[in-house]
């Protein structure tokens, strides 16, 4: 388990785009052995960036798997190890600091409750980028530099969070419940800026809440988290940073959206029709949603071939061989639920599915009468097919949209 967590962050250190070139040392007419350390010099600032940034990566997937929903300190533990040991093999250069992470790793690796095992490990890794930065921060090709320092960043920023509030599609405020004037803007904006600095080298280190915790109950949605990371790429670009570090701080935004976006909401529970004992004992002899599903095949098929059902709005939906099999099952399992012998069924109500088909009674007609006939078909029990004719009836209202 160990190799492979140092492999795997050795290949994420070394797949990084932007390896700096140093040809033009070569043609340089210092001496030889300036340029080879002014080459070597460069090489090392250059790794310990690379490796300061996989811990922060590190750190973010340590902090997934630590909080809830995983809630599991000992995979945690094995990602700030895994990362510790990578970090260390590649810090020849930093002696002192290459001893200190095997010394303090080792005393970790002892303590056997994986909560403090793991926090030990993580307190060693927030040491280590600390270190790293030191000699990061006043060079020119660090990120933070490279974004402007702090004005270009609190630039960055100020537009960022401008672009969002006024996109209804992000909805930042959410629907005013989190209002965001005077000091509440400044102070998002001041937390934004360190959050960045913390990722690229700045002076500022990030103290606020995580990501989960931050965003909890604002009810954010994939849609809305895409929505603005389109308007955080776009000042990005505005700002003219280069496409390999808008790869990089793209990805660091990615990689927060575990925490941000809220789980999808389970499907709302339908109005079903009414049905007895009776008709939930009639379906569970017959063999439950299982049995009804070849009825929906045949259903689905002749309704289908029809033009006087019109199954596909004129050629509007595509019913390829999954999106059938789907709707088979789904019909299936809606039956056997509004039957009482399930609550299998988790699809929307049936107004919502059809609304705008601009379906008609009469199409509503010929397909009820493939439904019957699939029923005929298959032999089911004249008292469970009137339940089931019975129950596909009492969607009609639902459905039909035109007389």
């Amino acid at each position: 388990m160990k190799r492979r967590l140092i492999w795997a962050f050795v290949t994420l250190v070394f797949s990084v785009p932007g390896l700096p070139s140093f040809a033009q040392d070569a043609r340089s007419a210092q001496p030889e052995a300036e340029k080879n350390r002014q080459v070597e010099d460069a090489l090392h600032r250059d790794l310990d960036a690379r490796i300061n940034k996989q811990l922060y990566f590190a750190t973010l997937a340590g902090v997934q798997a630590f909080n809830q929903p995983r809630n599991d300190p000992a995979t945690c533990a094995g990602i700030y190890l895994g990362a510790l040991i990578m970090a260390e093999g590649l810090l020849e250069h930093r002696p002192e600091l290459k001893a200190k992470i095997e010394r303090e790793r080792k005393q970790a690796e002892t303590l056997l409750n994986p909560v403090e095992r793991a926090k030990a490990l993580r307190r060693l890794i927030d040491d280590t980028r600390e270190e790293l930065e030191k000699g990061q921060r006043a060079l020119p090709n660090v990120l933070w530099n490279r974004l402007g320092g702090e004005r270009g960043v609190a630039e960055i920023v100020h537009e960022f969070v401008e672009a969002a509030l006024k996109d209804p599609a992000v909805d930042l405020t959410r629907g005013g419940k989190f209002p965001l004037n005077g000091e509440k803007r400044i102070q998002l904006e001041k937390s934004l800026v360190d959050f960045i600095s913390s990722l690229t080298g700045g002076p500022f280190q990030y103290k606020g809440k995580d990501m989960k915790s931050a965003h909890e109950g604002m009810e954010i949605t994939e849609e809305q988290f895409n929505a603005l990371a389109r308007h955080f790429v776009a000042v990005l670009r505005k700002h003219r940073v280069v496409p390999a570090d808008i790869e990089f701080l793209g990805t660091a935004f990615a990689l927060t959206k575990k925490d941000i976006v809220a789980a999808e909401p389970k499907p709302k529970e339908q109005p079903r029709p009414a049905a007895g004992l009776a008709a939930s004992a009639l379906l569970k002899e017959f063999g439950g949603a299982a049995a009804l599903r070849p009825v929906m095949r045949d259903f689905v098929a002749a309704a289908l071939h029809d033009p006087k059902v019109d199954f596909s709005r004129g050629g509007k939906f595509d019913f390829d061989a999954e999106a059938r099999k789907r709707l088979e099952d789904s019909l299936a399992d809606y039956f056997a639920s509004a039957l009482g012998n399930t609550d299998a069924y988790r699809g929307r109500d049936m107004k919502a599915a059809h609304e705008g088909m601009q379906i008609t009674a009469a199409q509503f007609d010929a397909l009820l009468g493939h439904l019957r006939d699939a029923l005929k078909k298959h032999s089911v029990p004249q008292p469970l097919a009137a339940e089931i004719v019975k129950a596909f009836e009492a969607t009609r209202e639902h459905i039909v949209e035109k007389p």
